[in-house]
């Protein structure tokens, strides 16, 4: 027993060093690149949106004392789009920012999106960043239209006899940012009944319009993976999505199938 518990930690920390050396080394590519007037790939912004976002990507670096930290300034943050959110979307930069902190936004910010994101499906679907931010947004209104209540893993029974074999992991280290965190925030928060049907109709909204234009994205290599996500959302199963990490098989190790009690 103690064996696993040491082996799962050691993995653990593994993951985390990884993703800090890759974050690091986006960071630096990315100052670098800004000394020579390129501001990320992508649509372009302005020097001082772009210092503005390199400021943001250092901040969640290192990490949030709290989940209210966070959703601080996600809101902040996304009250910066206003009127460009898809302009901004669209920056490799702006695009990470937004898909690292969508999950912890308020409702009046999300709904924003939603309503301007709706109006653009077709190039959206198609675009290499905003593509990123269109499937999370799928994947936070899926958790947020369930809600607590109607969110359960398939599978559990109130006695489980197993839990007390499988490992404790390790104590979360400030500078962690967890998909457990972002769905448990999304699905126990307590948003309002109409938010949660805005955020149903928006998962079903974006399902139509991929399935009814189904030979369009079937092959577009930016499409297909919110046309997964949708369908994965319809069917009540969820796949944590976290910023620019590989897909595939790695997120197939994440999912979580639910029941949806309607």
């Amino acid at each position: 027993m103690e064996s696993e518990v040491n082996g799962f930690a050691v993995e653990q920390n593994k993951k985390r060093q990884r993703k800090k050396k890759k974050n690091s080394r986006f960071l630096r590519n990315a100052k670098g690149f800004a000394k020579q007037g390129i501001y990320g790939r992508g649509t372009h912004i302005d020097d001082d949106q772009y210092n503005y976002f390199i400021n943001i990507l250092d901040a969640m670096k290192n990490g949030f004392d709290d989940v209210e930290e966070k959703v601080n300034m996600a809101n902040n943050v996304f009250a910066q789009t206003n009127e460009q959110e898809i302009h901004l979307a669209s920056n490799q930069i702006v695009c990470k920012v937004l898909e690292s902190l969508i999950g912890f936004v308020d409702a009046e910010n999300l709904e924003r999106f939603f309503n301007v994101f709706a109006g653009n499906f077709r190039p959206i679907c198609s675009d290499r960043f905003a593509s990123h931010v269109l499937q999370k947004m799928v994947e936070i209104a899926f958790l947020r239209a369930l809600g607590k209540s109607s969110l359960k893993n398939v599978g559990e029974t109130e006695d489980n006899t197993d839990a007390a074999d499988q490992p404790s992991p390790p104590k979360r280290l400030k500078t962690e940012v967890t998909a457990f965190s972002e769905e448990s925030y999304n699905a126990e928060s307590d948003f309002s009944a109409d938010h949660r049907r805005q955020c149903s109709k928006f998962v079903d909204r974006v399902s139509k319009f991929l399935l009814n234009n189904l030979e369009d994205f079937v092959w577009d290599p930016c499409a297909n993976h919110i046309m997964r996500t949708s369908i994965l959302s319809l069917a009540g199963v969820h796949v944590a999505k976290v910023a620019f990490e590989k897909g595939g098989a790695d997120m197939a190790k994440k999912s979580k199938t639910v029941q949806c009690t309607r």
